[in-house]
């Protein structure tokens, strides 16, 4: 709501300086002070402050909490404002609009920054406001220190112009614009505008002057001639003033009296006289005439004597207007001033009172029987080829009959006949309502004084006014009567249009995570959807998706803006919550397989595998006795259920089997232990102490008890232990390494203790099949080996011999001869290269050299020896 002021009564002359009314308008009520809080949870801000020389606007610095505070002034002058509150509180005054802690709009601040730098936040400040133009006054903390918030404050105007106010309210919103009106008191409708209230183009009248909040698309030009309810109506939003301020605008130039002078009598030829009258005027135009009556006179000097003539002598009471034409607003209308002598001329006829009629209809006018001839005229122009004593009238207009008689005088009558504007009826064609709602038909035009409706050719008992609530869709005709009694209809088809088709169903009881999807019907060509009765931004489609506890409901239009309704309940429960597993789970075979879960907030449990209910697990635990998918759901009092699933494999064990676990062997042996191919990772020790043999295979030489911890790829681990103990085996000996010469033999023989002893043989070829004993002939050179395994346990010790075979000498006495007397006897020669040669002739010693000559027939043998004794 505004205010203007001053609002002091003024009567001034057209086109006077002082109707420039320099009004001001104020919003809201008047205030001496205003209170309030500083609070941690007001709008943020940034410090803003005077600086510098001259003092100029500065900042933003520190975050700040804000309050936000609207006022205007009545009178334009310097104004100090004190804020009253903690040390800490600072004032910042800025001109709308106001876009936040900067600079824009900015007018003064009761921070002040010093020379050292440091912002000195004062009690107050002051500056120079405008009358009627609009402030914001922010009140806000220096930091979010200081003061200790909530802090609170009292503002106050300590010095002010005398006689001012300060008001608070709300700003002008956006898009809207403020001006001034003028309304005819007479009329009441608006006879002028001006944004500044400068009034000095306004015509003369009484008036009552408004300020005018308005849309600023709208332009106040459209506004004149009309009421200010016909203004509203059409759709201008406008709002006036609380209080107007009284103007009468009187005329610059001005007739004040008309007084009547002589009169003369009727004159019998043409039944007229004259008539002197006394026009008394101020300050008249330079220029042009008087006009009175429609006859002319130059101007002289007020009061002025004119006469009129020409006046028919009627008898009748005389109106007189008169006007200047070179201001014709200037004027006065004086009814009944004179009385015409009455008429003279023996004719005697009459066409009348004044007729009214509506448009479409005819008049006719008799001018009598006494004349002889007859003149009509309209308008004071003669009407071509109407010399008969009637005339048929069809259009508004003065008529007037002069009529001639045999005597030779003239007698004239006048009439007005005025054809009536048909009441003007407009109803929009077509028009569309929603079913269930009470639909207004309203008649644009203007003219009528009465009204009546029908429907579908039927009267509408006691509907006589201009609009009609209706309910049903029809053909509908409204006819007008204007005060004439002049008929003006007009009709219009009516539709009932369905409403949209509309329902969201019933209370619902879901659970989180839970999606409802909330059907707003295919009647509807437009949807808005509310939760807890706040609109959805951007929901505008006809579902929507529900996740949240709410009252929702949705408001559905179709194309003829027909609006259906319906609302839903939904609650959301809570679900049980059970901690996640992890995605895949390893157990080794022999490990615990139990599988827990934590949960809360449940009710009932129930345990699956692969999808399939477990019977009878209904609690945490349960145990995986095969791989694959176990999932617990936990349900709670709503029927709520959350579901976990965990991967489980069973994983085998590594296959590890190092023998018999108590071994005897015997000294001087190597154990081979294998912990089998399963394993990725093998950890061995002796008797406690871990190994630093990671391998699959271990020898052992020593006593001792070893284990071994087999890892495979799912890291299950598989433990195998033996104790392993040596013992001296049996005494086992050979006669020693042997040489023989070629084509000899030679048994080796094996001494031992031994019990139940069994004997191998072995040369450098291997095993040496069928020898079992306990010696062996050999006749070959090499290492001949026995393995004698006797005893408990069976130990097998191994002992070897090597065996050299030395060659033969090597020589060829030839095949036996036989020859002639006096042949050469033959050389015979045992060979080079040997040692000892005995020779025999058929059994007796013969010869020790190398080669004889035989000589005499006979047998020659010889026995050789080499270097080895052979």
């Amino acid at each position: 709501m505004t205010a203007i002021s001053p609002i002091t009564p003024k009567t001034l002359l057209e086109g006077d300086p002082g109707l420039d009314l320099k009004l001001k308008s104020n919003v809201g009520k008047v205030i001496t002070g205003i209170s309030g809080s500083i609070r941690t949870t007001d709008t943020k801000g940034n410090l803003i402050f005077l600086s510098g020389s001259p003092l100029a606007c500065d900042g933003p610095s520190n975050e700040t909490r804000q309050d936000l505070h609207f006022i205007t002034v009545d009178v334009t002058g310097s104004y100090t404002i004190a804020h009253g509150g903690a040390l800490g509180t600072i004032l910042n005054l800025y001109e709308i609009e106001y876009t936040g802690s900067n600079c824009t709009n900015f007018v003064s601040s009761s921070g002040v920054k010093s020379q050292t730098g440091g912002v000195n936040p004062t009690a107050s400040l002051t500056a120079t406001l405008t009358a009627g133009k609009s402030y914001y006054l922010v009140v806000s903390s220096f930091s979010v220190d200081l003061p200790t918030l909530p802090s609170n404050y009292n503002i106050t105007f300590p010095i002010k112009p005398a006689g001012s106010n300060v008001f608070d309210g709300i700003s002008i919103p956006a898009g809207y614009s403020f001006t001034f009106i003028a309304v005819d008191k007479l009329t009441n409708q608006v006879a002028f505008h001006n944004s500044t209230s400068d009034f000095q183009l306004i015509k003369a009248g009484t008036y009552c002057v408004y300020g005018v909040v308005h849309l600023s698309a709208n332009n106040p030009d459209a506004w004149i001639g009309k009421t200010l309810f016909e203004a509203i109506t059409i759709g201008n939003c406008l709002t006036t003033s609380s209080n107007c301020m009284d103007l009468t605008v009187l005329p610059a130039c001005r007739i004040d009296n008309i007084t009547v002078g002589a009169q003369t009598p009727c004159e019998a030829a043409t039944n007229d006289f004259t008539q002197e009258l006394i026009i008394t005027y101020n300050r008249p135009p330079s220029i042009g005439q008087l006009s009175v009556n429609g006859q002319l006179f130059n101007i002289t000097t007020s009061p002025q004597s004119i006469i009129l003539t020409g006046l028919e002598s009627d008898g009748l009471l005389q109106d007189v207007t008169a006007f200047f034409t070179a201001s014709t607003d200037c004027k006065l209308f004086k009814p009944n001033l004179f009385t015409a002598p009455v008429n003279c001329c023996p004719l005697s006829f009459e066409l009348g009172q004044d007729i009214e009629k509506c448009v479409g209809e005819s008049v006719v006018l008799d001018a009598g029987n006494d004349g002889i001839s007859f003149i009509w005229r309209k308008n004071g122009v003669d009407l071509p080829g109407t010399t008969a004593k009637t005339l048929t009238v069809t259009t508004t207009g003065d008529y007037e009959v002069e009529v001639t008689h045999s005597s030779g005088c003239k007698k004239t009558d006048k009439i007005k006949v005025n054809f009536n504007a048909l009441p003007t009826i407009s109803l929009v064609d077509n028009q569309r309502f929603c079913d269930g709602e009470t639909y207004t038909l309203n008649s644009a035009g203007s003219g009528s004084t009465s009204y009546q409706w029908y429907k579908d050719g039927s009267l509408l008992t006691g509907e006589v006014a201009n609009s009609i609530n209706i309910t049903l869709g029809g053909l509908y005709k409204l006819v007008g009567k204007s005060e004439f009694g002049c008929d003006g209809e007009d009709e219009t088809t009516v539709t009932l249009v369905a409403k949209p088709v509309v329902e969201l169903g019933d209370y619902q009881k879901k659970c989180d995570g839970d999606t409802v999807i909330l059907q707003g019907g295919t009647d509807g060509t437009s949807f808005v959807w509310y939760k807890d009765d706040k609109v959805i931004n951007n929901a505008t489609q006809s579902t929507y998706e529900v996740v949240q506890t709410g009252t929702y409901k949705v408001v559905v239009k179709n194309a003829d803006q027909c609006q259906s309704i319906d609302e839903v309940k939904i609650d959301f429960f809570s679900r049980p919550a059970i901690n996640d597993f992890p995605a895949l789970i390893n157990i080794c075979q022999g490990e615990s397989n139990k599988i827990t879960a934590i949960a809360v907030g449940y009710k009932t449990l129930q345990w699956y595998y692969d999808g399939n209910p477990m019977q009878g697990q209904t609690t945490l635990i349960t145990e995986a006795k095969n791989s694959g998918i176990y999932a617990i759901e936990a349900t709670n009092d709503a029927g709520c259920k959350t579901r976990k699933s965990v991967n489980i494999e069973i994983r085998s064990l590594p296959v590890v089997n190092l023998g018999d676990p108590t071994l005897v062997s015997c000294q001087g042996n190597t154990v081979e232990l294998d912990a089998g191919g399963d394993g990725t990772k093998y950890s061995w020790s002796k008797d406690g102490t871990p190994l630093p043999q990671t391998t699959r295979m271990l020898n052992v030489t020593l006593n001792g008890l070893y284990k071994v911890t087999v890892t495979n790829q799912f890291n299950c681990n598989t433990i195998d232990e033996i104790n392993l103990s040596f013992i001296p085996g049996p005494n086992v000996s050979l006669n020693g390494d042997a040489t023989i010469c070629e084509g000899e033999s030679h048994q080796i023989i094996v001494t031992t203790n031994a019990t139940n002893a069994e004997y191998k043989w072995f040369n450098d070829l291997g095993l040496i099949t069928g020898e079992t004993g306990s010696s062996i002939l050999v006749t070959a050179a090499g290492n001949y080996r026995v393995a004698v395994k006797g005893g408990t346990p069976a130990c097998e010790v191994t002992q070897s011999v090597k065996i050299n075979v030395n060659p033969r000498p090597a020589f060829n006495l030839g095949n036996d001869k036989t020859l002639c007397a006096g042949d050469t006897p033959p050389v015979l020669n045992a060979g080079a290269g040997n040692t000892s040669f005995v020779w025999t002739f058929n059994g007796a010693p013969l010869a020790t050299t190398q080669s004889v000559t035989a000589d005499k027939s006979g047998t020659y043998e010889v026995t050789v020896k080499n270097s080895f004794n052979c």
